[in-house]
């Protein structure tokens, strides 16, 4: 998967990836996991986690508002398989799915 990112669109995805991991108060081993193969995958270092963390959320959403639409629809399908990296899917991981598809401008995936 090559989205070919600028650092800034990096960081403010794994923002928002942070923001869903966080959201029910428990960090999983399959959260870590799938984590760890975005980073690698996306090209994401340890310090471009740390420094996303640190992102506003106005701004990391203002940024992938701006990414072309095939790359949003990723970043869609990206959220989802985190939401369900532990095996389960949590109410409030939906809500930060569902405010960061609607702050964003991300259309929905389509039900498979």
């Amino acid at each position: 998967m090559s989205l070919n990112l600028s650092q800034l669109a990096k960081k403010a995805i794994a923002k928002v990836l942070i923001d869903i991991i966080c959201a029910d108060g428990k960090l999983t081993v399959g959260e870590v996991a799938y984590l760890e193969q975005l980073q690698n995958v996306l090209e994401i270092s340890d310090a471009d986690l740390e420094e996303a963390q640190y992102m506003s959320v106005t701004g990391s959403l203002s940024i992938i508002r701006d990414l072309p639409e095939e790359i949003k629809s990723a970043v869609a399908f990206i959220m989802l398989e985190m939401i369900q990296a532990d095996g389960e899917v949590d109410e409030e991981e939906m809500k930060v799915f569902f405010i960061v598809c609607a702050a964003a401008d991300i259309a929905l995936p389509e039900a498979e």
